[in-house]
């Protein structure tokens, strides 16, 4: 197998994202929020950084960028994402409503968790 290739997309990332952090922490604010997975990008992160900065700073920097993900998705779910869901789901909505009580809320939290197609912002 020929590693050129590989070398190539870690120099290329490093010289993209290690001098324009800002581009790496905007896609990891981001992109999560619309169903790309954030483990490539906190991958990324680790490359393009790490020649950079110290390892506790990689860390403090994907871990605010996944901070202003979840508030953002959450913030969005909570506020507009709930009218939307309902217009979505249609006559299905009134399920929504028979959802009572903690231990229902619960096992509807298990399960959508546990379900491995359900993105991790739609589950916010």
């Amino acid at each position: 197998m020929d590693l050129s290739l590989l070398d190539n997309v870690v120099r290329y990332t490093q010289g993209l994202l290690g001098t324009h952090p800002v581009l790496l922490f905007c896609s990891i604010a981001i992109l999560p929020g619309v169903g790309v997975p954030a483990s490539p990008l906190l991958l990324l992160a680790g490359v393009a950084l790490a020649k950079r900065l110290s390892l506790l700073d990689v860390f403090v920097f994907c871990l605010s960028a996944l901070f202003v993900n979840m508030t953002w998705t959450f913030w969005l779910a909570r506020t507009q994402g709930r009218t939307v869901f309902r217009k979505f789901m249609g006559r299905y909505a009134s399920l929504l409503d028979r959802v009572d009580g903690p231990a229902t809320l619960v096992d509807f939290a298990i399960i959508t968790r546990l379900t491995p197609i359900i993105p991790f912002a739609v589950q916010n």
